[in-house]
C-alpha cells in the first residue's frame, strides 16, 4: 500500500515540477494562519463542522481560480490539505470537476499532491477527474501513467469511462502510440470496450482507423465498426 502511494505520488510530483514558475512557492506557517483567520472572520460560521467546512473551502478555492488567482487558490488548498480531522477523496472533488471542466492539469497536480500527502486514496469519481483534465491539457504520457497505475494497483481499477476519455483524447491530439498504449493495456487487464470506445477512436478521421478495425476482427464486433463509421458521416 506504501509503495503504491509512493509511485503514485512520484508520478504527481513529475508533472508538478513540468512548468515551476507556474505554481506558487509554499507559504510560510503564520500566513496560512492569517488565511484561515481570515475565512472565520468573513462569516463561515459554520468553521469547524468537517463536511460542511471543505465544502465551503473547496468553493473558495473554485472562486480563487475563476478570478484568476492562483496564489489564493494554492494557499486555500493549502490550509484545507493540513485540516486535522480525516479527509477523504470527496473533499476535493468540487476543486478536482472544476479542474476538469477549465481544464487546469497544473492545479490537478497540485491537488493530487496535497492528497498524497495526506495518504488520501484517489476513488473512481476523483481519478476520472484527473485523467479529464490531463487529456484535456494535453498531459497524455501523465494521464496514461495515472490509469496505468491504477490499473496494475490491486487497490482501484480504471473505469471504462476512463479510457474512453483517453482514447477521445488521442482522437483529438492525433496519437497514434498512446491509442495503442491504451488499447493493449485494455487487452491485458481484460477491460470490455463499448461503442463509445470505438466511436471515439473514429472521430479521428480514420487516421487509427485500421488500428480499430483490426481490435474489432479480433473481438468479432465489425459491425460496431460500420455503426459507428456510418453514425460519424464517413462511411464509404
Amino acid at each position: 500500500m506504501h509503495r503504491a502511494s509512493f509511485r503514485l505520488g512520484s508520478i504527481a510530483d513529475s508533472i508538478y515540477r513540468f512548468k515551476p514558475h507556474e505554481h506558487v512557492r509554499k507559504q510560510d506557517a503564520s500566513k496560512l494562519v492569517f488565511h484561515r483567520a481570515l475565512l472565520i472572520s468573513s462569516g463561515s460560521e459554520i468553521w469547524g463542522n468537517g463536511a460542511e467546512s471543505t465544502a465551503f473551502m473547496q468553493m473558495q478555492i473554485v472562486n480563487a481560480l475563476r478570478l484568476g488567482d492562483r496564489s489564493r487558490a494554492s494557499n486555500l488548498l493549502m490550509v484545507l490539505g493540513q485540516e486535522k480531522f480525516s479527509l477523504t477523496a470527496d473533499n476535493f472533488v468540487r476543486i478536482l470537476s472544476y479542474c476538469a471542466k477549465s481544464p487546469d492539469p497544473l492545479f490537478v497536480m497540485e491537488t493530487w499532491k496535497i492528497m498524497e500527502e495526506r495518504g488520501i486514496f484517489l476513488n473512481n469519481t476523483c481519478s476520472l477527474l484527473m485523467i479529464e483534465a490531463l487529456c484535456k491539457g494535453g498531459y497524455l504520457d501523465e494521464a496514461f501513467g495515472l490509469i496505468n497505475f491504477l490499473a496494475e494497483s490491486h487497490v482501484m481499477f480504471p473505469a471504462l469511462p476512463a479510457y474512453n476519455c483517453f482514447l477521445r483524447a488521442c482522437a483529438i491530439r492525433q496519437s497514434m502510440v498512446h491509442a495503442s498504449q491504451c488499447l493493449d493495456l485494455m487487452d491485458h487487464k481484460m477491460v470490455g470496450k463499448n461503442e463509445a470506445t470505438y466511436s471515439e477512436l473514429l472521430k479521428s478521421k480514420r487516421f487509427i482507423a485500421e488500428e480499430v478495425y483490426m481490435v474489432l476482427r479480433k473481438d468479432g464486433r465489425c459491425e460496431i465498426c460500420i455503426y459507428c463509421t456510418a453514425k460519424d458521416g464517413d462511411f464509404e
